[in-house]
């Protein structure tokens, strides 16, 4: 095989990261974003189901002391 058939496609890769780079970065924001979607969807439905039968729902704590028994 001739070295000069070799060559543009050794030369091709280093040029073609950036692109490659960003098409890879945005196909992780989409799934991502998906992901992100489909989770607070299911946190909508479930305030929903809890907002229409007045069912009580303590407020996460924030600080880090004992539960008292």
């Amino acid at each position: 095989m001739s070295p000069f058939l070799v060559l543009p496609r050794v030369l091709s890769k280093p040029l073609r990261w950036p692109i490659d780079s960003v098409r890879q970065a945005r196909h992780n924001a989409y799934a991502a974003t998906a992901a992100l979607a489909v989770r607070r969807a299911e946190r909508e439905d479930v305030d929903n189901f809890l907002s229409k039968r007045a069912i009580d729902v303590p407020e996460p704590r924030t600080e880090r002391t004992p539960i008292a028994r």
